[in-house]
């Protein structure tokens, strides 16, 4: 089965969140919305993304291959 490794990397701190997933662009869409709602599950990212902003983000992922 294909599925993503994707990271969400800080252009000012380069510090990075790291997720797998079999959807990506339901799983980048999710992490977006709970972002700007500011109801992420994990506090640092929440906090880092209201600091900087949107645009000091960037979402990468590469395909890999799941047992």
């Amino acid at each position: 089965m294909i599925g993503y490794l994707y990271h969400i990397t800080s252009k000012t701190t380069g510090k990075m969140y790291i997720g797998i997933t079999s959807d990506i662009v339901r799983r980048f869409r999710k992490h977006k919305t709970e972002l700007n709602n500011n109801t992420h599950h994990s506090p640092k990212l929440q906090k880092a993304w209201n600091y900087y902003g949107a645009d000091d983000f960037v979402f990468s992922y590469v395909e890999v291959e799941i047992d």
